[in-house]
């Protein structure tokens, strides 16, 4: 469990248990170290993640390609990353994660022809979590149509 800061319908500010694995709310309890104190120690990403594609000399991402991704610079010291891959328009916005990637690499399947790709960084600490997104990829090209 993780503890994040929310504000409840009446505007009162609380600290929230939130479970990692689900990320579903589970408690919320009014009392404990200032507000301030808390949102000050959230994970702040100051480095957007990075991704490295193997084979890196393919002249384009093609399916069976590995992409990989670092999890970016954060402040705060954060204990735990969680990673989220998501095909997205060809310009990089319009996001759909894809089921079941969410791991620090990602192997390009031929649903993902016509896509660009993105990696998804969450940063958690014992105060909360942050989240940050890679630039996306290149659109990804049909096998053998790279090759001219």
């Amino acid at each position: 469990m993780f503890i994040n800061a929310v504000r409840t319908r009446a505007g009162r500010l609380c600290r929230v248990a939130v479970a990692v694995a689900l990320l579903f709310l589970t408690s919320a309890v009014c009392a404990g170290p200032a507000i301030a104190t808390v949102i000050g120690r959230l994970p702040v990403n100051t480095a957007l993640p990075t991704l490295s594609i193997t084979p890196a000399d393919a002249p384009g991402i093609v399916p069976a390609d590995e992409l990989r991704t670092t999890p970016g610079s954060w402040t705060n010291s954060p204990v735990v990353y969680l990673y989220q891959w998501y095909d997205c328009d060809s310009s990089g916005n319009n996001c759909q994660a894809i089921a079941g990637a969410d791991a620090q690499s990602y192997t390009v399947q031929a649903s993902d022809v016509g896509y660009t790709i993105r990696a998804g960084v969450v940063a958690w600490n014992a105060y909360g979590f942050g989240s940050a997104f890679s630039a996306p990829t290149s659109v990804i090209v049909g096998a053998g149509s790279n090759w001219g």
